[in-house]
């Protein structure tokens, strides 16, 4: 295939007039192959530079396009809705008007609603800032991508790691709004409380949003659910391994790494299959120099594998400590994972504690969501050394609950 070329000529020879006699183009077409079959833009493409460059250089002149839909505002009875709508509309590449005729129309009213009016789809949207931007992510939003022909009309999701408890409202569906940040666990979203501003648009900053219908379970801190990521910003954070992680923490000599053994026990017989991992100082040890993984390290090897009849040994070689996430992606086939330390991180804890045995390190970072040991302390929910059973059911209903993941898999229509 060549690319057409009746307009590229008096546009190459006005360049080397301008240039001078000493700069010449080459103006012979090259053809850009391309395999049978191959789609070189499929519909619902945004077209950007490099696409139109692309289908120029193998002769294509023409595509069929979706225009951009004009819409119409109406009174919308707050100038900061008014703006935040236009930016939101131009956004997806809608053309925003203050008069008709237009493709579709947005106004304000008490509540949403949705009607059809000379084939032109009327959205009415709240007053209030919050409900009205929440209406517009939930129901125009898709609907005007849809009439563009958008491949994807969903926002963007990624797991993240729940920092705080949200309050449910029984038999309510419910939308909450968070801030996410990327910790050494992978995505954090913290939800945002504060309601004393009554006028922001997008919930006081946040990068994200979490929908849950009106029989999801409660959420605890520590859960992994997913969110719906917010405007521009590309927090994409890929959960391969675990479906969830805890941390035990404790004072040395606590006992963490009994409790450890003993959850494990408690979760191979209830089903699940659980791993283990614990921050290590003296990872040079573990390679014998006389031996072939040694060797191979010595030699610059990324990764060593040691294979047997018992199973694997996989080691990564990195000039510092490994985030947790990238560790825990490598842990796929597991329902739990383990991990003994990392006090400092975003992971929900179990605090081992034990009488007389004291630490001069830094109180863990939040959340705790139980104390185990010979004394209670603070809010969590405190298990003596008999009751790890009844810790590991309540561990399992909280994390592993085979009901959770429906309830954060939700489609933006359950909404209506």
């Amino acid at each position: 295939m060549k690319p057409t070329r009746p307009f590229a000529d008096p546009l190459l020879e006005a360049a080397e007039r301008a240039l001078g006699s000493t700069h010449r183009f080459g103006t012979e077409p090259v053809p850009l192959e391309a395999a049978v079959g191959r789609i070189l833009a499929g519909d619902g493409t945004r077209l950007r530079t490099a696409d139109l460059a692309s289908l120029a250089g193998r002769g294509i002149t023409s595509v069929a396009v979706s225009k951009k839909p004009r819409v119409a505002l109406w009174d919308i009875g707050n100038p900061v809705v008014w703006y935040a709508l236009i930016a939101e509309l131009t956004d997806i590449g809608a053309a925003p008007l203050t008069g008709l005729p237009a493709d579709a129309a947005i106004a304000a009213g008490s509540q949403i609603s949705v009607a059809c009016v000379e084939g032109a789809p009327h959205f009415v949207l709240p007053v209030e800032p919050r409900a009205c931007r929440l209406a517009f992510e939930i129901v125009v939003r898709p609907a005007l991508l849809r009439m563009m022909g958008a491949r994807e009309i969903a926002r963007p999701r990624a797991p993240a790691w729940l920092a705080l408890d949200v309050r449910r409202l029984p038999g309510h569906a419910q939308i909450v709004w968070v801030r996410l940040r990327y910790g050494d666990c992978g995505l954090v979203a913290t939800p945002i409380e504060d309601r004393s501003d009554p006028a922001p648009w997008e919930a006081d900053g946040a990068d994200g949003l979490i929908v849950l219908g009106p029989h999801a379970p409660e959420l605890k801190a520590g859960t992994l659910i997913e969110t719906r990521l917010l405007g521009n910003r590309e927090l994409r954070s890929e959960m391969r391994g675990p479906r969830a992680a805890l941390a035990v923490v404790g004072a040395r000599n606590a006992g963490k790494t009994t409790l450890v053994e003993r959850l494990i026990a408690a979760f191979t017989k209830r089903g699940h299959r659980t791993g283990f991992l614990k921050h290590h100082g003296h990872m040079q040890a573990l390679d014998d120099p006389a031996k072939d993984t040694g060797r191979a390290a010595a030699a610059g090897a990324a990764v060593t594998v040691l294979a047997g009849e018992s199973g694997a040994i996989r080691r990564l070689f990195a000039s510092a400590d490994p985030a947790l996430c990238e560790l825990f992606q490598s842990m796929s086939g597991v329902d739990l994972v383990l991990v003994e330390g990392y006090a400092a991180s975003a992971l929900p804890k179990v605090l081992v504690v034990r009488d007389g045995v004291t630490t001069d390190r830094e109180p863990c970072e939040p959340p705790i969501v139980a104390v185990v040991g010979d004394t209670a302390g603070g809010s969590a929910p405190h298990y003596g050394w008999d009751a790890i059973d009844r810790l590991a059911d309540d561990l399992c209903a909280r994390f592993l609950d085979p009901a959770r993941p429906a309830a954060i898999n939700l489609r933006s229509e359950d909404m209506m």
